[in-house]
C-alpha cells in the first residue's frame, strides 16, 4: 500500500466511525421518543428498557469521541450534549411518574 491509499483508508474508517456515531445518536432519539410514548402509557418496564439503552448508546458515543478531528468532534459533542438534555428530560418525566 502506497501513502495515497493508506490516507484514503484512514479518511474512509473516519467517515464510518462518524456515520456509526451518529446512527447511534439518532438510534439513542428514537428510544427516548419511545420511552415518552410508553410513560404515557403507564409501561414502566418498556420505559426503563429503553433508557438503558439511551445510557448505553451515549456510553458508546463518548468511548469513541476522542477518535475523531476537532471539526467532527466538535459536531458529535454538539449532538450528545442534545442528546444528554433530552435523555435527562425524559428521566425527570420517568421519576415523576413513579
Amino acid at each position: 500500500m502506497d501513502r495515497k491509499q493508506i490516507g484514503e483508508l484512514l479518511e474512509q474508517t473516519g467517515r464510518i466511525r462518524y456515520e456509526f456515531l451518529a446512527a447511534e445518536i439518532q438510534t439513542c432519539i428514537t428510544a427516548l421518543e419511545m420511552a415518552e410514548f410508553e410513560l404515557s402509557k403507564h409501561n414502566l418496564p418498556v420505559v426503563e428498557r429503553e433508557m438503558s439503552s439511551v445510557d448505553e448508546g451515549i456510553r458508546v458515543v463518548e468511548r469513541f469521541l476522542n477518535d475523531f478531528s476537532l471539526g467532527d468532534r466538535a459536531e458529535i459533542e454538539k449532538r450528545l450534549a442534545n442528546l444528554k438534555t433530552y435523555a435527562a428530560r425524559v428521566k425527570t418525566a420517568v421519576l415523576s411518574s413513579k
